[in-house]
This record gives structure tokens, sequence and C-alpha cells, in this order.
């Protein structure tokens, strides 16, 4: 998920202003390379494995991006303490095999 046109966030020109962010456009220009505008990251679908997801989610961590994992199943990627940006749509390993050992007793 991208934020499209950031140069028009208010708190995006003021980081510009402040010399916090040097804008693209000030850097001498590249032979064929352009940069028209900034786009910000506002969060991150994926990835299905807990090791990936852990990996980008300690990345993300500093930046506070929120990401949301499909299938990760770790049963440490759902506690806040680890990252307070990472959602799961699905169970960790543990409470599924809680669930499917209540379901078959």
């Amino acid at each position: 998920m991208v934020q499209k046109d950031v140069q028009d966030d208010k708190y995006f020109s003021e980081c510009i202003e402040s010399g916090l962010i040097t804008c693209p456009q000030q850097y001498p220009k590249a032979e064929n390379t352009t940069f028209e505008k900034w786009y910000r990251l506002i969060g991150v679908i994926g990835a299905s494995e807990s090791e990936v997801t852990s990996t980008v989610a300690n990345f993300l961590k500093v930046f506070t991006v929120p990401q949301i994992t499909p299938l990760a199943g770790a049963p440490d990627l759902g506690s806040k303490t680890v990252n307070d940006n990472l959602l799961r749509t699905s169970p960790s390993d543990k409470d599924t095999i809680e669930a499917l050992m209540h379901f078959l007793m």
C-alpha cells in the first residue's frame, strides 16, 4: 500500500523545509533517471512464512509501518511486545493445534 503524492502532505513538506528530508529533485540529475514524486509506504501485506514475516516486521517496526500477515503461524509473532504494528489474519500454530486437539477429543 502506497500513499501517492506525498509532497502535498503538510508533515512531509515541513520535514523538507526543516532539512530533515532531502527531496530527490535537489540531487543532480543522473543519466536516464527521473524523480517525479515521492511515495510513502503506508502498509505491507505479507509474507506467508513466519521467518520472512519476522524479518520484515523487525525492519518495519523502526518506521512504525503496519504489516498484515495472512498465514504466518509462529506463536511469538502475535505478541505485542514483539511488534505493535504486525496484524495477523490467522491463529498461531499453537492455537490451531489446541483447537484441533479439542475438536478431536
